[in-house]
């Protein structure tokens, strides 16, 4: 049934926060919460929908794919958080973080969703703040701007249902217009409205970094989707692709420069991050079906790539006290997995060759040239930078100079950081391994987020 998507993983999330003490049945119960979620979205069929309290419920193919990726990331990064320190309520808000983000997908009434999409965010909020100064700040200033985002959301969606009701007024559609670019910039985090986002790679835990990076960053795509294929009013598709096109190349240009000074593992990650978003929106702002199905497929290796690093990075915290440059120095000796987690995902992230992030940016890459050829060579040459960044880092970690921690890395994380970077390495090395993949979920992808039939 539909609805235990979101049943599910709220209810689940009540007896978590009970039992937040005894963490030996917690973290397991919130992993294979979040597993039976995965398990759930990809086995349900999607020819009918559902009348709930007189708002309509439907999961499409490729919403219930998302899903099901975005509760398994999850699922892994409870097991990860299970030997690494986190707060006591963190499996809960998890839980309930990806229940409401459920329910913002599946939901056929925009104010509804919007609301719903909202308070996901307000959940994974609260998993902000950390031991390390500024967390806390980081967390209330995410609060304001994603709350000030949510309700531009809520502004549009009035406005597109008001506009529905009177189509000869013109100014609703200008103001749903409007409405809609602040509001979803802000939810996803894109040049200029990333202010609050770059913060939460530094000061927030690994389950934070990814719930606000990745898994609000689809949900929010998945919303804007179904806007624009449900409710656009005439025009309307034709100008969100090019302030798709556009804000993606800025977020591109703008993160790829950010990323090369940086002297952190977490600053590096953060507009890195910001950068690869760009390239996405540039690949559903194209128009081209291709460039729209590799951005799906992109959406889905950027999201290894981030949980990669930011384990990665909680790791280097915990065991070597911080991931400034300097503390990387001969790191590779005690921290291999934790080196290799790093580099790996960050040069994914930005694109290089026989990498998951280099095949999808080759085809957008294509695409973009067709009409924009000049544009496409500035922003590849930009995505050097991003490499600059994270080969400086694996440079000090091959230096003979000592580590300054004294631990060794924890078996278990380690494990789900192999199996991440592997993940990377693979599809990078041999594409054609996605046709392994069930062929109805290939259709589903075939039809790529905001593609044109």
């Amino acid at each position: 049934m539909i609805l235990g998507l979101v049943i599910v993983p709220l209810t689940i999330a009540l007896v978590v926060l009970i039992l937040r003490d005894v963490p030996l049945i917690s973290a397991p119960l919130t992993a294979v919460t979040l597993i039976a979620v995965a398990v759930l979205a990809l086995t349900r069929k999607y020819t009918a929908s559902l009348l709930f309290f007189g708002r309509t419920l439907s999961l499409a193919p490729l919403e219930a794919q998302s899903l099901a990726f975005c509760a398994i990331l999850l699922a892994m990064m409870v097991v990860y958080a299970s030997r690494i320190a986190h707060g006591s309520l963190t499996y809960a808000l998890t839980l309930g973080a990806m229940g409401l983000f459920a329910g913002a997908t599946m939901m056929g009434n925009n104010a509804i969703a919007g609301l719903l999409l909202e308070m996901g965010a307000f959940a994974a909020i609260m998993l902000i703040p950390s031991r390390q100064e500024g967390a806390a700040m980081t967390g209330m200033r995410a609060l304001m701007l994603l709350a000030l985002g949510g309700a531009v959301i809520l502004l549009s969606a009035w406005a597109i249902e008001s506009r529905a009701v009177n189509p000869d007024a013109a100014f609703l559609g200008q103001l749903a217009s409007l409405a809609l670019v602040i509001g979803f910039g802000l939810a996803l985090g894109v040049a200029p409205f990333h202010a609050w986002l770059p913060p939460v790679f530094r000061y927030g835990s690994p389950i934070a970094t990814v719930l606000l990076s990745v898994v609000l960053g689809i949900v929010a795509l998945l919303r804007l989707n179904d806007t624009m294929q449900t409710a656009m009013w005439p025009g309307g598709q034709e100008l969100f692709a090019n302030l798709l096109l556009a804000g993606g190349a800025l977020t591109c240009i703008a993160g790829s420069l950010m990323a090369i000074a940086q002297r952190a593992v977490n600053r590096a990650l953060a507009y890195t991050a910001l950068a690869d978003m760009g390239i996405v929106l540039i690949g559903l702002g194209t128009g081209a079906q291709s460039s729209a199905v590799a951005a799906t497929l992109h959406l889905i290796y950027r999201g290894l790539a981030i949980a990669a690093i930011s384990m990665a990075l909680g790791m280097l915290r915990e065991y070597f006290g911080g991931d400034d440059l300097d503390r990387l120095n001969g790191a590779i000796r005690n921290a291999p997995v934790t080196i290799l987690g790093i580099v790996i995902g960050g040069l994914s992230l930005g694109g290089l060759p026989l990498t998951a992030g280099f095949t999808t940016r080759l085809l957008i890459y294509r695409a973009l040239a067709v009409e924009h050829a000049s544009l496409a060579i500035v922003i590849m040459v930009c995505s050097f930078g991003p490499l600059w960044a994270f080969m400086r880092f694996l440079s000090a970690a091959i230096t003979s100079a000592p580590s300054p921690g004294n631990r060794r890395e924890a078996y278990l994380p380690s494990l789900l950081i192999v199996i991440l970077i592997a993940l990377l390495v693979v599809i990078g090395l041999y594409p054609a391994a996605l046709n392994l993949l069930p062929t109805e979920w290939l259709d589903a992808l075939r039809t790529g987020i905001l593609s044109q039939p």
